[in-house]
């Protein structure tokens, strides 16, 4: 290919050459010229591209079909009773309150009236205090209900009967009270120091003192048998008010602020449920052998209640009408101002419940005065004689068992 133009360059530049003015004959100008040098250039040939292929597509892998697991449930909790009134063998229930019973969560309310039965059978009406609390009020009155046949009553709420979570009440509940029997089965336990003595130790001395041993036993079998102590204030509510309280109400109340309580019987009960009410002296304060005012706070504020055992504990029957307003009044607005608490208990030193102490008592805010009568059924209309069980150094489980409703 470059030959051919080179030759053709030649030619072409003798011609030009002869058709010049003046130039000399062509023949003379193709002999003069000398001959020209052939290269040879070699070109490689194209490569031969071959049309693209269709690709084919890469497999995709289908996913390995898992089954989405079904939801594990939940399982939901057995729905409870937590309180009633009347309590389970309350023979002392007023006419016109009405049987309540409180859950520990809402309920399908349908539910609960289909599985409440009363016997014998009472008419009457429901009465739902938020989803949590039933009230039944009997018309007009259990003494109305009582007209046909005997005045007390059997309560059975079935097991079953459902909570709005779909939580069942896991076993059947029942309680019996009625009108006329000897009192409400509330025990109240007294208690005063908590030390080991020595074998010296006097029979006064044992009166008022349990041992550490028995005092830790006596509270883990109240906890066992699903006691749940109460306060002052609740006692109060559930006699004169008719609120409801737990399945197995106690009051565990200690006088005086002893040192050996606090040392050795605070720290016991603070390992269980429990918890005391600390009648205290507020004069006793300033003294080594009892609880000071920082200590006080501190069992406050692990759960501990308060009321009042007077000002100086001096017997309420030996002291001038002029005073009771420093014994009951004062010691009360004093513990109430240095503990941060509402005290409406009073308990009566050494059991001294004079005529004059008792004309006044709700004058100075008490709803509920505390005696040495050692029984546990105690009185709606009597709440200034509130009976108390003395537990002492000589106290065996057996008696202590005894001691309580059911014992």
């Amino acid at each position: 290919m470059r030959t051919r133009l080179l030759l053709l360059v030649f030619v072409l530049q003798i011609l030009l050459a002869a058709c010049a003015p003046g130039s000399e004959p062509a023949a003379d100008a193709l002999a003069g010229a000398a001959a020209p040098v052939t290269e040879v250039v070699t070109f490689a040939p194209l490569p031969t591209i071959a049309p693209s292929a269709t690709p084919t597509p890469a497999a995709i892998a289908a996913p390995t079909a898992t089954p989405t697991p079904e939801p594990t449930a939940t399982p939901v909790a057995p729905a409870k009773v937590l309180a009633s009134y009347p309590i389970d063998n309350d023979g002392a229930v007023l006419s016109g309150r009405p049987l309540v019973l409180v859950f520990d969560r809402p309920m399908d309310a349908a539910s609960v009236e289909a599985g409440l039965v009363i016997s014998p059978a009472v008419t009457g009406s429901y009465e739902w205090e938020g989803a949590e609390r039933l009230a039944f009020y009997p018309d007009g009155g259990w003494e109305a209900a009582a007209a046909d046949g005997g005045d007390t009553w059997d309560v059975r709420l079935s097991a079953g009967v459902r909570a709005q979570d779909g939580g069942l009440l896991a076993s059947e509940f029942r309680l019996r009270f009625g009108l006329s029997g000897r009192g409400s089965p509330i025990p109240v336990l007294m208690y005063h120091h908590v030390e080991d003595l020595g074998p010296d130790a006097t029979e006064g001395k044992k009166d008022w003192t349990v041992s550490v041993d028995a005092f830790r036993s006596q509270m883990a079998y109240l906890e066992e048998h699903g006691w749940t102590s109460i306060s002052s204030t609740m006692l109060a509510a559930y006699l004169l008010d008719g609120q409801p309280l737990p399945p197995r109400p106690v009051m565990i109340s200690v006088d005086d602020g002893n040192r050996s309580f606090y040392e050795n019987g605070w720290p016991i009960m603070q390992e269980t449920s429990l918890r005391p009410v600390m009648f205290l002296v507020p004069s006793f304060a300033e003294y080594s052998g009892y609880v000071n005012w920082d200590e006080m706070r501190s069992m406050v504020a692990g759960g501990a209640w308060v009321g009042s055992h007077s000002y100086s504990h001096r017997n309420l029957r030996e002291v001038p009408e002029s005073e009771l307003a420093w014994e009951m009044g004062d010691s009360r607005a004093i513990l109430e101002s240095q503990l941060g608490v509402t005290v409406d208990g009073f308990c009566f030193p050494y059991g001294g419940r004079g005529e004059a102490a008792l004309a006044v008592i709700e004058d100075y805010g008490y709803r509920t005065g505390y005696s040495l009568n050692p029984i546990y059924w105690q009185r709606p209309e009597e709440p200034f004689f509130i009976g108390r069980l003395r537990v002492d150094y000589r106290t065996t489980m057996e008696d202590f068992s005894d001691l309580l409703p059911g014992g």
